[in-house]
């Protein structure tokens, strides 16, 4: 729950998409040599890969919840809250300081 809703959840799903897309990219390296198309071919491809993970972010991220037993929408709502949430000053004084008497 926690890596689908927290603030750096985005960019812990771009790490996961280079993460899978890494060996493959590896392999064609290995198999096709070192030349300027190669890199030119698996930089393209790495890019492609990237836009079609950030297109269904929220997609992929609704499944890994539901799969580990949460509500599909569960994840957009617990950021979504997050997002409203009052600011910093106001939480910390809600939190930390008592209501003047």
């Amino acid at each position: 729950m926690h890596d689908v809703t927290c603030r750096t959840w985005a960019l812990r799903h771009v790490a996961r998409s280079l993460v899978q897309v890494t060996p493959v990219a590896i392999l064609l390296l290995v198999l096709l040599g070192r030349s300027w198309v190669t890199y030119l071919g698996i930089a393209g491809g790495v890019i492609m890969a990237l836009i079609y993970s950030m297109a269904y972010i929220e997609e992929t991220s609704a499944h890994r919840l539901v799969k580990h037993g949460y509500p599909a929408d569960i994840g957009r709502e617990v950021r979504m809250r997050r997002s409203t949430r009052i600011s910093d000053q106001e939480h910390y004084n809600a939190v930390y300081r008592f209501p003047p008497n």
